[in-house]
């Protein structure tokens, strides 16, 4: 079902970051392919938000968080970082994503130059201890 503003309840939980009603609605054969009125699938729904638990949840049920969206160029890290939410960002990271991963744009851009760029000095700083971290093994 779809509401007024064209959601499905899967998308919705996402953008609240309900992660208990998300495992509910996956359990019951809910669409992980949904996309939001703007073209964005739940996964970069999920990182635009900061719904860093949804996130986890629909990686966990199969969603790939490697994947640009058609719509702009961005994958799930650009989208995190852009919120600016840590917690989402170390939840790619720790996923294995790559954190010089370029955005699909006309000018390409790494997470850090899109963290730079919006002034998000905490995000840049997760950026760079896991990129030491990552040097260092």
């Amino acid at each position: 079902s779809v509401d007024a503003d064209g959601e499905t309840p899967l998308l919705r939980a996402v953008r609240k970051d309900k992660s208990k009603a998300l495992k509910s609605l996956l359990k019951h054969k809910a669409d992980l392919n949904v996309v939001d009125s703007h073209g964005y699938g739940a996964l970069h729904v999920a990182a635009a938000m900061g719904a860093s638990r949804s996130l986890q949840v629909l990686m966990t049920a199969g969603l790939s968080p490697f994947e640009h969206s058609e719509v702009d160029g961005l994958a799930p890290l650009h989208r995190a970082v852009l919120s600016g939410s840590t917690d989402t960002a170390k939840v790619l990271l720790n996923a294995e994503v790559p954190m010089d991963q370029p955005t699909k744009e006309e000018v390409p851009r790494t997470p850090i130059q899109l963290a730079e760029m919006n002034d998000h000095l905490e995000m840049k700083g997760v950026l760079e201890k896991f990129s030491r971290a990552k040097a260092e093994l």
